[in-house]
């Protein structure tokens, strides 16, 4: 949980949406489909969801939808709550 989660959910956030409201702006999981044809099925990445977490429901939820260009690959063998795995642009 980030500081902006945490903003959103004790209903301080000017703009958020209010409860109920799936909460989570970050998130890492298992890419299902990807149309844009940039992740594989199967591939481990780490997100932003954009409005997600504030005015759509967030990265908490079982299954999100994000942008894929909000995305990056996670190596294999990290654990996915840890940033180190992933790769990030320079």
């Amino acid at each position: 949980m980030t500081p902006l989660d945490r903003t959103v959910v004790a209903g301080l956030h000017p703009t958020a949406r209010k409860l109920p409201l799936v909460p989570g702006n970050e998130g890492a999981g298992v890419v299902i489909d990807d149309p844009s044809g940039r992740f594989p099925a199967g591939q481990r990445v780490l997100f932003f969801a954009g409005p997600g977490g504030v005015t759509e429901d967030g990265t908490f939820a079982e299954v999100a939808s994000v942008l894929t260009g909000t995305s990056r690959y996670c190596r294999a063998g990290f654990p996915m709550r840890s940033p180190a795995g992933c790769r990030w642009p320079t």
